[in-house]
């Protein structure tokens, strides 16, 4: 009886914060859209697969998940892999994008033409 307590709570836990039956928790899937909109090519081309409509972000190109949590702990954002170099321009980055993922263990930004990082979530 116990361990079904304990597992109707977790299952409760995880479903309140976010996770769930959609496979990625929605703060994670809202950050790596607001970093999308960083990296998106002018004619919006970038990272195809990081759709809104798409819920489980845990599928998306560059993105890799824990099994378990269904925390993201890897992001791939390699400018070849997504897009034409030639036509990226130096960028900042907001580094409070990054924030809601909280277990990620593995950032690859090789190549991706960032020329800054600017903190927006930063209290003054």
């Amino acid at each position: 009886m116990k361990l079904l307590l304990f597992c109707m709570w977790t299952w409760m836990s995880l479903v309140s914060k976010g996770c769930g039956s959609l496979g990625c928790w929605e703060e994670e899937r809202n950050a790596l859209l607001k970093i999308k909109a960083t990296f998106n090519h002018p004619n919006g081309s970038s990272l195809p697969s990081w759709r809104n409509g798409n819920s489980d972000c845990c599928g998306w190109e560059g993105v890799k998940c824990d099994n378990t949590t269904s925390r993201v702990t890897e992001l791939c954002l390699r400018a070849p892999q997504f897009w034409a170099l030639e036509l990226l321009p130096p960028r900042v980055i907001d580094a409070s994008f990054f924030l809601p993922l909280e277990e990620l263990q593995v950032l690859d930004l090789s190549e991706s033409f960032i020329s800054g990082v600017c903190n927006t979530d930063r209290p003054n």
